[in-house]
């Protein structure tokens, strides 16, 4: 769904404080109303009163509201009731990341964390979260800049990107530091969500131990999750690997210096790697930044990296 201010709609007289449009085009209207009590009496005001055309309409209660005003709402065509205990729902049934953005762009990091009660850092950013710090003009190095090239590997990463069992379940993607690798992995996994909004795409922190509290974050169903500099340490990466071998359609992409690509394939983690060889899937390393343009290398080498 796409949703915007509905500011102009409220000033004419309309009596809406959100407009927006679904997926499937049909319109909608939200009335947000923060009362102590709400009666009948009101929900059959809010109804009458509302002058904006839509299919759907929608009064938000800040409250739980009683049995007598459901009913009343009930009466009324292409009305529906979201009161308190329904956007908890809403907000309970999101994924664990969308949760936080929600919270943030609500009331901020500090209150999200206390209402979630999950204190500390977050081990897994979406992309959303990670791209809002990328583009921060006083953080180095940041994505302010406009891209220049890099066709060719957005392309190669275009045909890699995805949780299908015909896609491969680890992708390297290796350049020098400073090359844009970083930048490469945003605009292509933001691409990807865009195109794909059902499956959750993760960064993890930078620093991030992936210790059970850290896994605990994952969705737990297929998704794409993304270790920038996987080179620093890669036998630290054996958890994440060993959770992408349990969780199928889970895709890990590790961005990681030329000098580190053997590290990471062939370090501590390879036995984990070794164990997921059932249905002989490839391993993929998309090159960003080498000599000259990019380019994808051992696209047809088979590497036991398959989900067992």
């Amino acid at each position: 769904m796409s949703r915007w201010s509905g500011g102009d709609a409220a000033a004419t007289g309309s009596r809406v404080d959100l407009v927006g449009e679904f997926s499937d085009g049909a319109t909608a209207a939200w009335q947000c109303k923060r009362y102590a009590k709400l009666t009948p009496a009101d929900v059959r005001e809010f109804v009458s009163d509302c002058s904006y055309l839509a299919d759907e309409y929608y009064l938000v209660y800040s409250g739980e509201a009683s049995a007598s005003v459901r009913a009343e709402i009930a009466k009324h065509r292409h009305w529906a009731l979201v009161d308190r205990r329904g956007l908890g729902r809403m907000l309970d049934e999101l994924p664990l990341h969308k949760r936080r953005d929600v919270l943030d762009q609500t009331w901020g990091r500090a209150e999200r964390k206390r209402l979630l009660k999950v204190p500390g850092e977050d081990a897994f950013l979406s992309l959303t979260a990670f791209t809002e710090v990328r583009g921060k003009p006083d953080r180095v190095p940041n994505d302010c800049g406009p891209r220049v090239g890099r066709q060719s590997e957005l392309s190669d990463l275009d045909e890699v990107l995805g949780v299908d069992e015909s896609q491969p379940a680890v992708v390297l993607v290796a350049g020098p530091g400073g090359r844009g690798k970083t930048r490469l992995l945003v605009e292509a996994l933001t691409a990807f969500e865009a195109a794909h909004p059902e499956v959750p795409v993760l960064f993890a922190s930078a620093g991030t131990r992936f210790d059970s509290a850290a896994l605990a974050e994952l969705p737990q169903t297929p998704a794409v999750v993304i270790v920038d500099d996987a080179h620093q340490n890669p036998e630290a990466l054996a958890p994440v690997l060993a959770y992408a071998g349990t969780v199928p359609g889970t895709q890990l992409v590790l961005g990681v210096r030329p000098s580190g690509v053997r590290a990471v394939r062939a370090g501590r983690a390879r036995p984990v790697l070794a164990c997921r060889r059932a249905r002989g899937g490839r391993g993929r390393v998309v090159e960003a930044g080498g000599h000259g343009s990019g380019h994808v290398v051992d696209r047809g080498t088979r590497h036991p990296m398959d989900r067992a």
